[in-house]
């Protein structure tokens, strides 16, 4: 084979080889209560175990649910997860999306908790406010932007659907 072949197979290969060094976006989540979302985060180095509770909010009620069974129930959906000990989980290969954006059902009026359903921060519409739970200060932090693996509590007056744009797009 020909320098000039094998230099162009080479080029093409590294063209379509995902890099080494290509950054696989991590949730870092605190031991205690961390706001998670229900798409699939695969927790790194096997500590599921350490997950000891999760919980959901029904926004028509206004009431939590217990979700100590592995299910999902919407793209958008948030939910409140009690660890025993901090752990970091990366997106699941086929539960994110990979939209641009996306439309996330109908928020009922009042509180609802929205999680991020990409592989990256989930970016609010402008003028909508999101409020984060951070177990590092015990607080909540006013944010523009849904950190991956996590959700934030936002507030509408009336029911109406919100659109999250990927930030990784």
């Amino acid at each position: 084979m020909s320098p000039v072949v094998a230099a162009i197979i080479v080029g093409v290969i590294a063209l379509t080889t995902p890099s080494a060094h290509a950054q696989t976006p991590t949730a870092h989540y605190a031991a205690g209560w961390n706001m998670t979302t229900t798409i699939g985060m695969r927790y790194v180095g096997g500590a599921a175990s350490g997950t000891v509770s999760r919980w959901g909010y029904d926004s028509s009620t206004g009431q939590y649910v217990s979700l100590n069974l592995p299910i999902m129930f919407g793209l958008c959906a948030g939910v409140w997860e009690y660890l025993s000990a901090p752990v970091d989980a990366v997106p699941e290969v086929g539960t994110v999306s990979h939209a641009s954006s996306l439309v996330c059902p109908t928020l009922g009026a009042g509180w609802n908790i929205v999680g991020n359903p990409f592989a990256y921060p989930a970016q609010l519409p402008s003028g909508t406010t999101g409020f984060f739970w951070d177990p590092g200060t015990g607080s909540y932090q006013v944010v523009s932007a849904i950190p991956v693996g996590g959700s934030v509590w936002i507030y509408e007056s009336d029911a109406q659907s919100l659109t999250l744009r990927n930030g990784g797009s």
